[in-house]
């Protein structure tokens, strides 16, 4: 099929977007920069298209048809989807009052941004309680407070891209313990028994 005549909606230094008419009957657009195929949609529907800019200027969009969608190319990773979580998060740190706790998000397909939110619950895992850090859904990092004391803490993470939203729940960190609390190594003298 012959080449879409470009319209160009804008334009940066790094960044070029064009539009283009609709085809009756295609089955999606394969898009070319500098003689090199880029990226392609399945969806007829797509009717913008951001290239990153390159020495030649050149830019193509070409309709498919069931034919071309077929011929082995090498799509790029589907980035209509929302977040998948492959990897749940983790929290690193130490679960002690006045410890600074870490949210780590895990790992995600989708290039999302992420949220967070910290919760407390009872060592036995009942009695969830979500903890406003500073806006709740915004704080990667949480610092045990005396009333976290006995219980354990977790957190859950939203991620987010232009498909969507998920969310993914870390396992609960060890009981909190007091922030005056000193473990001491095992045949160590305590204080009061030292000679």
């Amino acid at each position: 099929m012959a080449d879409l005549a470009l319209t160009k909606k804008s334009e940066t230094s790094t960044k070029i977007t064009f539009t283009y008419a609709k085809v009756a009957g295609c089955e999606g657009y394969q898009y070319y920069a500098g003689g090199v195929k880029v990226s392609r949609t399945l969806n007829p529907d797509d009717l913008e298209v951001t290239f990153g800019k390159v020495a030649s200027g050149t830019y193509r969009v070409v309709p498919l048809d069931l034919t071309e969608r077929a011929d082995g190319y090498v799509w790029p990773a589907n980035t209509d989807a929302k977040p998948t979580n492959t990897a749940k998060p983790t929290i690193s740190g130490t679960a002690k009052v006045g410890q600074t706790l870490t949210c780590n998000p895990g790992t995600w397909t989708g290039n999302p941004t992420f949220k967070y939110q910290w919760y407390y619950e009872n060592s036995d895992g009942s009695g969830d309680v979500a903890i406003n850090v500073g806006g709740i859904g915004t704080t990667q990092s949480y610092t045990p407070v005396a009333e976290d004391t006995g219980g354990r803490n977790y957190c859950v993470v939203t991620a987010t891209n232009s498909a969507g939203s998920a969310t993914a729940q870390s396992d609960p960190t060890a009981v909190v313990q007091p922030a005056n609390l000193t473990v001491y190594p095992a045949d160590t003298l305590y204080p009061s028994e030292a000679i």
